[in-house]
């Protein structure tokens, strides 16, 4: 008995710490935070560079354009795996190497060739052409063919005229304003878009960058256009809730745009989860969803 316990008492640590390592894993999956950071300027030339990384760096994605080269690869467990390495020089001697490998096969294939035919002539010897009119032919008494234009034309079918498919196009464009129409006029259906919409922008305040920072140094070619530019740019509360630096130059007579960014922002997988936990859990979405797919 003593023994069977023994076992009985390792197996329950095992699966204690199986279901340990499982609810582990779930907590990781639902608050580790997914972040990004994008950095990117413009001075006569475009460079680009993008970072993602969730679970700790285990999982990420990193790309980056400069010099019209791009280069970027992903990670799994400190794995590195290239997606794009584009040089210059690489595909110059690729291109080399392909083109010598298409010459010497022509070449060997050409040779080949040459060597077959040389020794077809050498073994066949030439048959004298016998002229006997047995073999000749009338052609005036060979049986016509019919012409296959009366088939192909059978085969062709004929598909919609313009008038049917505009009918076809405005009756849809009915169908899908009737639906809407019902969408707007019952209650269930708009308390449903508007819990869809509160969920759109409770996400998008979670995943929308934390920092931006940009500064930029612009101008129109005209005082006037500039100049309202950098208005309608000051109007937004983003431009000074993170401090943009907006340079117009009402001097320059050619128009032109310089400057750089960076963006840093973080999310976590629990709010997606919450989100559709919150939509499935509504009675008026579900009956939008199963209204639209029985339609």
């Amino acid at each position: 008995m003593s023994v069977i316990l023994l076992i009985l008492k390792i197996l329950g640590w095992i699966l204690l710490g199986i279901l340990g390592l499982l609810l582990l894993s779930i907590i990781l999956i639902l608050f580790a935070p997914l972040k990004y950071h994008v950095k990117g300027s413009y001075y006569e030339k475009p460079e680009v560079r993008v970072k993602a990384f969730w679970l700790y760096r285990i999982l990420g994605i990193e790309f980056s354009y400069i010099d019209g080269k791009s280069y970027g690869y992903w990670r799994i467990f400190f794995k590195k795996k290239h997606l794009q390495d584009d040089t210059k020089e690489n595909d110059m001697f690729s291109d080399e190497k392909k083109h010598k490998k298409e010459k010497t096969l022509n070449t060997n294939i050409q040779s080949e060739i040459l060597g077959k035919e040389q020794q077809n002539k050498e073994e066949k010897p030439e048959e004298p052409i016998d002229f006997s009119t047995d073999d000749f032919v009338d052609i005036e008494k060979l049986p016509k063919e019919k012409s296959n234009r009366k088939k192909k034309k059978n085969k062709i079918r004929k598909g919609p005229s313009i008038f049917q498919q505009i009918k076809a196009f405005i009756h849809n464009i009915s169908e899908m304003l009737h639906h809407i129409s019902e969408i707007v006029h019952n209650e269930a259906y708009e308390k449903a878009v508007k819990h869809l919409l509160q969920e759109v922008v409770y996400l998008l305040k979670h995943i929308l960058p934390k920092k931006m920072l940009l500064e930029v140094r612009y101008s129109t070619g005209s005082p006037d256009t500039t100049a309202i530019l950098f208005g309608m740019l000051a109007m937004f509360p983003v431009a000074y809730q993170n401090n943009w630096k907006i340079q117009p130059e009402f001097e320059e007579e050619k128009a032109f745009a310089e400057g750089r960014c960076d963006i840093k922002g973080k999310t976590r997988a629990f709010y997606f989860v919450k989100a559709f936990i919150r939509i499935l859990v509504d009675k008026n979405c579900r009956k939008l969803y199963n209204d639209f797919i029985s339609r």
